[in-house]
């Protein structure tokens, strides 16, 4: 406590030093959580584009009249290559701390390393939180690659038999 204001030695020290904790906080996340947002964004343009060229394939051997076995073996693969694109389109929830906490945590706790280490722990545990979604995501993309690309193949072979 200092003797002029009775407050606490740290709050002063806070008050110097909250700009540089700000700025730290912010630098920080702004490369974490703009690296997550990229993965998902990223991960439903992959999708996407699968997809695209997946349907192409099967509506193209739909348009021949041939072996209907394979076609509609191929649509239904689509189909449900086509539901696991909605799920990733649609589930890609990234979280991103609360700057009304931050706020409080401020306010609250008016020691440097308090404030530090509160800003650490929300971050730390908002990254796992993330990273645990987009392997998730992950693992939901690869599927959904695989599917496309056993519809394009089914497709494919379905368009062979029917021209030779």
């Amino acid at each position: 406590m200092t003797q002029a204001t009775g407050e606490p030695e740290d709050s002063k020290t806070l008050a110097r030093y909250r700009p540089e904790v700000l700025d730290w906080f912010n630098s920080s996340y702004d490369r974490t959580f703009s690296r997550h947002r990229s993965q998902a964004d990223t991960s439903k343009l992959v999708v996407t584009f699968s997809l695209a060229v997946a349907a192409t394939f099967v509506a193209t051997a739909l348009q021949v009249t041939g072996n209907w076995g394979l076609d509609v073996l191929a649509t239904v693969i689509l189909a449900i290559a086509f539901l696991i694109t909605l799920n990733v389109v649609l589930s890609d929830k990234i979280m991103e701390p609360d700057p009304a906490w931050l706020a409080q945590q401020l306010l609250r706790d008016m020691r440097v390393d308090g404030v530090v280490a509160a800003i650490s722990d929300l971050q730390s545990r908002t990254e796992e939180r993330n990273q645990e979604r987009l392997d998730d995501v992950r693992n939901t993309v690869t599927l959904q690659l695989i599917l496309a690309f056993a519809a394009s193949t089914v497709a494919a072979i379905s368009l062979l038999l029917t021209t030779a």
